[in-house]
């Protein structure tokens, strides 16, 4: 009997040491969110205000979208992979960054 109980708190304790591993791994895999510099200028003007903002965990990715018929007006946001993949046959030239702030 003795040795069935020190079995199972040597397992509990596994338990424990797995649980505890498991908390600090899905800790470091969610991270910290992306910040991107978003400027999305109104129609007729030529630059915005540049700002950065914290994306959405769905969005890991800083955009920069310039339009192929006027290259003076460009978009800067925060993209998920669909929208970095979508835009590059539009009629948008669409360069995409994993990093803070990288689309400068």
């Amino acid at each position: 009997m003795n040795v069935l109980c020190s079995r199972l708190l040597v397992l509990n304790g596994t338990m424990k040491l797995m649980l505890l591993a498991l908390g600090v791994f899905l800790l470091l895999a969610v991270g910290e969110a992306l910040d991107c510099y978003q400027c999305v200028p109104l129609p007729g003007q030529s630059g915005c205000d540049r700002r950065s903002v914290t994306c959405s965990p769905t969005q890991s990715f800083c955009g920069t979208k310039t339009s192929k018929s006027d290259p003076s007006y460009q978009q800067r946001n925060c993209m998920n992979h669909q929208d970095c993949e979508q835009h590059q046959f539009s009629t948008y030239n669409v360069k995409c960054c994993q990093s803070n702030n990288c689309n400068s």
